[in-house]
């Protein structure tokens, strides 16, 4: 009995590493995918473009902005290639790094990032100072 354990051990130790391998190599993949993701956002918010369009179906010549630009990245990177053409064939069954809901989820921790970093300034410095432009509406009040 012990020599059949120790045969199925033997035949099941090169299954292991290889799954190992697997995780981390899909590990790297999605943080690829998301500094890519990131850049598109950093981008967008810089140029105050919007994010998304009225139809953002894969089908649709103009998806809006994010999905457009992560189009246009397709053409250079390879590991985002490969997945936005997994998405397209599978769907529902793989997770969605291009939805509305990753958006304000990227959106939201890039803007938390920054007020961090702020506070973090504020708090370090001895002095600080805020400047204001201000304008006047039809009503005429600021």
């Amino acid at each position: 009995m012990a020599s059949i354990k120790a045969a199925y051990k033997e035949a099941s130790f090169p299954l292991l590493p290889s799954l190992k391998e697997n995780a981390v190599s899909n590990v790297l993949l999605n943080r690829e995918l998301i500094r890519h993701l990131i850049d598109l956002t950093l981008f967008l918010g810089r140029h105050c473009l919007s994010f998304r369009g009225h139809k953002e179906g894969w089908q649709e010549e103009v998806c809006g902005n994010f999905k457009d630009l992560a189009k246009l990245i397709v053409k250079y990177s390879p590991a985002l290639s490969s997945y936005i053409t997994q998405l397209q064939i599978k769907g529902r069954k793989i997770p969605n790094f291009l939805s509305w809901q990753r958006q304000n989820q990227l959106i939201q921790a890039i803007s938390t990032n920054i007020r961090n970093t702020i506070q973090k300034e504020l708090l370090s410095s001895v002095f600080f100072s805020v400047s204001l432009d201000t304008t006047y509406d039809i009503s005429r009040k600021e």
